[in-house]
């Protein structure tokens, strides 16, 4: 994808990532209400990945899932004026038959982008983060491939997940597979080598790392020169905080934005949250 030439002119934004739509564990619609706040054409929108989860989908069967995600984003898109909206595919909404409707979605509306797995702008770069699990960017796909599930799980397994949930236990297992400073470790090792990276791609540059995946909110972790923001799931019972950011010259640092979108929104400080306190 070529960078359009509007997106020299972004100034600020907001990064929502891993909210899981379409599963009954989500609680990520309130996220839209947050977004409708961006409206002029100097904003945008990063949706950060596994903004919709195929796999565990209640909307039906692949064809009805992928009809209720498109409703969605035209409805983030009608809200929103005149804001840009990039799009970052994660593990949970890369299907390929997804991927050609959200091609062909997107060539007929100007003001979203599709970005495979990574996005710079300025001295911030945005990913979605399962580059964590596939090890390199060359096992991204097959890595991805493992999640292109096309049939609905059955009845009793998502009544499973939601009893999982309910008991609060993906939080506590989510801190302690993959602690904070080992996960932005991780990527800041392989942030140099990308590259399959939508916008531009200085290296040197950047400063601000934003990324999902793991569903542990980080608020400031600093390796060297990088600042790594995290802002967590919009899955029940999970701390959430979507992440704002500048791309003005000397700018401020990214805040966790202080809107409640749900009853799980994380109230802890910045240095709680990194350590991933409890949900």
């Amino acid at each position: 994808m070529n960078p359009a030439a509007s997106w020299s002119r972004l100034r600020d934004g907001i990064f929502i990532s891993d909210l899981h739509l379409l599963s009954s564990r989500s609680c990520g619609d309130e996220a839209l209400r947050r977004m409708q706040t961006y409206q002029d054409s100097t904003q945008c929108i990063v949706l950060g990945g596994d903004t919709f989860d195929f796999k565990w989908s209640r909307a039906g069967d692949l064809a009805a899932s992928i009809d209720a995600a498109l409703t969605w984003l035209s409805e983030l898109l009608a809200q929103t004026g005149k804001c840009q909206v990039f799009y970052l595919l994660g593990n949970h909404d890369c299907l390929p038959e997804y991927f050609r409707a959200l091609e062909s979605f997107s060539n007929e509306r100007r003001r979203i982008h599709i970005v495979d797995h990574a996005l710079q702008l300025g001295d911030c770069l945005f990913l979605h983060g399962d580059l964590i699990d596939a090890g390199t960017e060359s096992q991204l796909s097959n890595y991805r491939a493992k999640f292109h599930h096309r049939e609905p799980k059955p009845l009793f397994m998502h009544w499973l997940y939601d009893l999982v949930v309910q008991l609060r236990i993906p939080g506590p297992v989510s801190r302690l597979v993959r602690p904070t400073a080992r996960t932005c470790e991780v990527l800041n090792q392989g942030i140099d080598s990308l590259t399959q990276v939508d916008g531009y791609f200085e290296p040197s540059e950047i400063r601000k790392v934003f990324f999902g995946h793991t569903h542990v909110m980080a608020n400031g972790h600093n390796i060297g020169a990088r600042t790594y923001y995290n802002p967590g799931s919009g899955i029940k019972h999970m701390n959430f905080q979507p992440m704002t950011f500048s791309l003005r010259s000397g700018s401020s640092e990214p805040k966790a934005n202080p809107s409640q979108l749900d009853g799980s929104l994380s109230q802890e400080s910045p240095q709680e949250a990194l350590e991933g306190g409890q949900s």
